[in-house]
């Protein structure tokens, strides 16, 4: 059974390009972003799926938004979907791309065009605002 630890696994060789059989899936010698493709293709899962329920949704996004910022080494499970070894922009630009998507047996469906915007400066603000707000504020004496 395939689950979102061998995702990590070869998430994680792909930071490292890894050299390892059984982790490059294409045969070109190398763990790298092609065979991160193929997984996901083979098990129909989607960019951003942190939980790995077959859909990228709010919960995605929230998980997400907690580990914005860290330094992973190659995790997807903790939001470091392009294996760059660190949750960020980047990673956030992915899991947006995905937003509202349904991975299901063959088929993919995709939201209407016109939330797609929406939905990535709503997660842009909302990402932002969050770390705004954790940082202290200075108050002023009169």
């Amino acid at each position: 059974l395939v689950d979102i630890s061998d995702l990590n696994l070869l998430c994680g060789s792909v930071v490292r390009g890894s050299r390892r059989p059984n982790r490059d899936l294409n045969d070109d010698g190398i763990a790298d972003r092609a065979d991160l493709d193929e997984f996901l293709f083979q098990t129909n899962r989607l960019v951003g799926d942190m939980n790995w329920d077959g859909t990228v949704d709010f919960s995605d996004f929230l998980a997400f938004s907690d580990e914005f910022g860290g330094k992973h080494r190659g995790l997807w499970s903790r939001g470091d979907f392009n294996c760059d070894g660190n949750t960020d922009f980047a990673d956030f630009l992915q899991l947006s791309s995905s937003f509202a998507q349904v991975s299901e047996e063959g088929s993919i469906s995709v939201p209407e065009p016109s939330l797609c915007p929406t939905f990535v400066m709503l997660g842009a603000i909302s990402l932002f605002g969050i770390r705004r707000r954790s940082m202290p504020v200075e108050e002023s004496g009169n």
